[in-house]
């Protein structure tokens, strides 16, 4: 991945069960994605 990829990119992982959890609290990241995010891969 890291040659393909020209800028910065943070990645983040997690269990779905966790990411679930934390995208119910307004002020985490994972909120937003879970609203505003677009699948870029699978």
């Amino acid at each position: 991945m890291r040659q393909n990829v020209k800028v910065p990119v943070d990645l983040l992982i997690y269990s779905n069960e966790e990411f679930l959890k934390r995208s119910q609290l307004k002020s985490t990241l994972e909120y937003k994605i879970a609203r505003e995010g677009i699948k870029i891969y699978g």
